[in-house]
């Protein structure tokens, strides 16, 4: 190519740029407009159904976010806490009524959720989890 051509590529690139820049700050408006009003007709009946996305391939699927963990089954290995992408997990020191005589030093400490919100539904928590301590569920996106 020669540099004429390069330039007039060049210009073609930023001038279908700019058009996708005002067609994507165009529909960002509409879609700001629309959503509160719209969000009411979403909501319907008030029982909104779980949540479904799709895969990367298009299938659809229902992740399950963890809703519970049972701290008395739980050894506090840290497992989930070190495979969690998002920071729902926390380390905490056992309440004294709960520890026993014959517990562990490494038994001291359960794990507990810090914020389950942040839960994305992979479940990776419960498939490293030696104790089976992770409830999960489908739930609809929280409002």
């Amino acid at each position: 190519m020669t540099d004429a051509e390069l330039k007039d590529l060049d210009r073609e690139v930023k001038k279908l740029k700019r058009i996708a820049s005002e067609w994507a700050s165009q529909l960002h408006d509409l879609v700001e407009d629309k959503l509160p009003a719209g969000y009411l007709e979403i909501q319907g009946d008030g029982v909104m159904d779980a949540y479904t996305a799709l895969t990367r391939g298009g299938a659809p699927y229902t992740p399950t976010f963890v809703t519970d963990l049972n701290q008395k089954t739980c050894i506090g290995c840290g497992r989930c806490f070190k495979v969690c992408p998002r920071d729902v997990f926390e380390l905490v020191e056992r309440d004294e009524d709960e520890i026993d005589e014959d517990m562990d030093d490494d038994q001291m400490s359960v794990m507990s959720l810090k914020n389950a919100l942040d839960c994305i539904g992979c479940g990776s928590c419960a498939r490293v989890c030696p104790k089976g301590c992770h409830t999960h569920q489908a739930l609809p996106v929280a409002t």
